[in-house]
């Protein structure tokens, strides 16, 4: 019998732990696959690490990763990546708006030898201002990394295969969505609708949206930084053709005044090359900061039933 292992980041989230563990087992009892379930208590200061701590009590097969502080919702993922030993591994947010009901579609994917398995939303009840901002940052990935899903995801199923590969990696990791994409794996995308939000309020503002966005636009194969070395590229190239227009003009037309052609010309000369060689910088300063974020990004307090 196949193991499965459920990853659970935990912010704030007191109202939804028992609701959520009732579901989550009786999809198991569905199912009858043998799980484990890890709750990583990203720093919560509402009374959601005792939730778990009677949850872990009943339920030897439940664990709790406690960290140090609030480290974020995707070094949460890492944290309990780290720790996870199912042959399968899949995560879903404490909130209950992504039903823990989706796991029996992940897992009968996975279980047809899809090493990756992707939940995106068929429709969700946030309000015109999520979804538009979501819609705008999914198109933009979708552009920048071909095989992203236009409609974005945040659940997802992946095999023990991949999650060594990952752990294989080390800690040179910010984003796992991302990092699941790399591998080069066919993936197998389902859709669900996503709940409304019944009980307390999003963690995820305007802000923390932005900052992922962004980051995760930067962290892409087609970075800014490398849009940066060919747009310098591209200008060094178009200033020796005006350059050499300048040139013609000068010989065959005449120049406004005396002087114009030379301080064309260098000004031309030396503003793509110095845009072409802050590429060639931006370029290795990508290199160092993904050689120097080799580090945890984490810090793990405690556990209650620590993963075996």
């Amino acid at each position: 019998m196949k193991k499965i292992s459920v990853i659970i980041p935990v912010y704030n989230n007191q109202q939804t732990l028992h609701k959520l563990y009732q579901r989550l087992v009786r999809v198991f009892t569905k199912i009858k696959q043998n799980y484990q379930i890890i709750f990583i208590d990203d720093g919560s200061q509402d009374q959601s690490y005792k939730k778990i701590q009677k949850i872990c009590l009943k339920d030897k097969k439940i664990s709790c990763i406690k960290l140090s502080k609030n480290f974020g919702q995707r070094f949460a993922l890492m944290a309990g990546l780290k720790y996870a030993t199912g042959d399968y591994l899949i995560n879903i947010d404490a909130d209950l708006q992504d039903p823990p009901e989706i796991i029996e579609k992940i897992f009968n994917e996975l279980r047809k030898n899809n090493n990756v398995v992707l939940a995106a939303r068929r429709s969700s009840s946030e309000n015109i201002f999520k979804k538009l901002s979501s819609s705008i940052q999914h198109r933009i990935l979708n552009y920048l990394i071909k095989n992203y899903p236009k409609e974005g995801f945040t659940v997802f199923g992946i095999s023990k295969k991949v999650v060594q590969e990952i752990k294989d990696r080390g800690n040179n990791i910010s984003l796992l969505q991302l990092e699941i994409l790399n591998y080069g794996y066919n993936y197998k995308t389902i859709y669900y609708e996503r709940d409304k939000r019944q009980i307390g309020k999003s963690q995820f503002n305007f802000t923390s949206r932005l900052n992922l966005a962004i980051e995760m636009i930067t962290l892409t194969t087609f970075s800014l930084l490398r849009f940066c070395l060919f747009l310098g590229f591209f200008l060094l190239l178009a200033s020796f053709g005006y350059i050499i227009f300048v040139i013609y003009t000068y010989f065959n037309v005449g120049t406004p005044f005396a002087g114009y052609s030379p301080i064309i010309i260098v000004s031309l000369f030396l503003g793509g090359l110095n845009i072409f060689m802050l590429g060639i910088l931006a370029e290795y300063i990508s290199v160092i900061l993904r050689e120097t974020r080799s580090y945890n990004k984490f810090n793990v307090q405690s556990f209650l039933n620590k993963p075996k």
